[in-house]
């Protein structure tokens, strides 16, 4: 209760006072003029802003604040990537994968690429073996995954030193492939791994000198175009695994097109010396340069490998 003896504050003569009620009393509306939330009548006010500026000590007891109401987005359980634990992989995958949970890191690209396993129609692979006497012969050409996978569960070499597989395929290689592959002739991912995403974020420069494996990148020129810099990029990648007991060696080449070039295989093999005889020449008395060479017919690069190969000296 109020003392009516004390005196009340003075108040512009301009401004309408408003009369507040006495304890237990039926608050009144405010007056005409007068904005919701200006005069503390006990009534929420519906302009948040004017009732920032009252403060709270001026307020009775029963007002009531009325918020802004932010809308906030619910917060979303956590997700983790792809719940790769749930993925059933074959034994040459898993291995990649716990390799890369122990720290490899440059597997983690290969690892994620095996997840999907991509078809490649035009797949082929040669099957090549050197004798002992140093000839190169041509095994068979397989098609299809299910044709490699059943000659290397029965490979056997025989009295061939060495076996090469040479494999063509469109630049992504089959995930089945590298599994296939990696499980039975036992070869180390950072193969594949390069092969399909360049060496150098797969292996160190001090590390490659050591490595079972190799490779190169060039561009060859177009001959159906006109231009000197429309060119088509190769990349070859070489694995050799020698025999336990020495007495030879596998080997695997990857070419990632299927793409044809007009290129000889004589560039890839040394040339005869001068005043020695040039093999595969027409007329030794009087050459011609301007005769259509017999080597130089579109091919693709396992082609080109096969028929270098049967040029050289493999001894």
């Amino acid at each position: 209760m109020s003392n009516p003896e004390a005196p009340s504050p003075p108040a512009p003569s301009d401004a309408p006072q408003a009369e507040i009620p006495a304890s237990g009393a039926a608050a009144s509306p405010p007056a005409s003029g007068h904005a919701s939330g200006a005069i503390p009548n006990g009534e929420p006010s519906d302009t948040p802003i004017l009732d920032s500026l009252i403060p709270s000590h001026l307020l009775p007891a029963s007002y009531v604040r009325k918020h802004r109401v932010h809308s906030r987005r619910k917060p979303t359980a956590h997700r983790t990537s792809y719940s790769w634990e749930a993925v059933k992989r074959s034994r040459y995958h898993d291995y990649v994968h716990n390799l890369t949970l122990a720290g490899w890191d440059n597997l983690k690209q290969l690892d994620s690429y095996m997840n999907k396993d991509i078809q490649d129609t035009n797949l082929v692979v040669s099957v090549l073996d050197i004798t002992p006497d140093n000839t190169v012969e041509l095994v068979e050409d397989l098609f299809s995954l299910g044709e490699v996978d059943a000659f290397l569960r029965d490979d056997v070499r025989g009295k061939s030193r060495a076996r090469l597989y040479l494999i063509e395929h469109g630049g992504s290689l089959q995930s089945s492939m590298i599994d296939c592959l990696g499980t039975h002739l036992v070869m180390d991912p950072r193969f594949f791994a390069a092969n399909l995403f360049g060496p150098y974020m797969i292996i160190s420069p001090s590390e490659r000198h050591r490595a079972p494996f190799a490779g190169v990148g060039f561009t060859v020129l177009e001959p159906t175009r006109s231009r000197v810099t429309e060119t088509k990029f190769f990349r070859v990648s070489i694995y050799i695994k020698h025999d336990e007991d020495g007495s030879g060696w596998c080997g695997v080449i990857l070419f990632n097109s299927h793409f044809k070039v007009q290129l000889s295989a004589r560039t890839l093999t040394p040339p005869p010396l001068f005043g020695q005889g040039i093999p595969d020449l027409p007329s030794q008395i009087n050459p011609s340069f301007t005769q259509t060479s017999q080597f130089n017919q579109p091919q693709s690069l396992r082609e080109l490998y096969i028929h270098a190969l049967s040029l050289s000296d493999v001894s």
